[in-house]
């Protein structure tokens, strides 16, 4: 779990934060993984999903941060402009 994780995430300390994260789930879901066939391969599904989500929430937050940046510069050159 964790190799899948370095590798998605490319950051020690987001792949072991994943990990165990993923870990706690399956904790708590524990009297239900009895359906599950493959506990293995849900195990890595969960990773997988949980390290997109990451990677997904870390973009937004840089989009996030972008748009901001491009607001005030816009916002300061109107300013700029009115003073002429």
């Amino acid at each position: 779990m964790y190799r899948l994780a370095k590798r998605l995430l490319a950051s020690d300390a987001m792949a072991k934060d994943a990990v165990q994260e993923v870990m706690l789930k399956l904790w708590l879901k524990r009297n239900s993984l009895e359906k599950i066939r493959n506990t293995d391969a849900y195990a890595m599904t969960m990773v997988k999903n949980y390290a997109y989500d990451l990677l997904r929430s870390k973009q937004n937050k840089h989009l996030a941060l972008v748009q901001d940046r491009v607001s005030d510069t816009a916002r300061n050159a109107h300013e700029q402009l009115e003073k002429k």
